[in-house]
This record gives C-alpha cells, structure tokens and sequence, in this order.
C-alpha cells in the first residue's frame, strides 16, 4: 500500500511540476513585463512561452 502511495505521490509531482509550475513562470514574467516593460509585454511573453515549452521537450528528451 505504501509502494502505491509512493508512486501515485510521484506521478502527482511530476504532473505538477511539468504542467504547472511553467504556467506560474509564464504568469510571472508576463506581469513583470507588462509593468516594466508595456510596449513589449505581449511579444516578450509570446517569445517566453515558445522558450518554456522549447525548454520542456528538450529536458524530457534527456531523461
């Protein structure tokens, strides 16, 4: 029973780490631009996402 606790407290971390915590970066860094730096908020942010995301499949490739 412990051995499935484990894993499913596993399997729980990864999806939150892989799928949430790059939202939380997205969110962050879309607020600090839109309030340092407005005229280039909504592209820098596009550009971050593409860059997270690019970021995620090459460290899921590693492993």
């Amino acid at each position: 029973m412990w051995k499935f606790f484990k894993q499913w407290f596993k399997a729980q971390a990864s999806y939150f780490f892989w799928g949430y915590v790059p939202w939380l970066f997205v969110l962050i860094f879309g607020i600090v631009a839109v309030t340092y730096f407005r005229s280039y908020a909504l592209q820098a942010t596009g550009v971050f996402i593409l860059l997270v995301f690019a970021f995620i499949i090459w460290l899921n490739r590693l492993r």
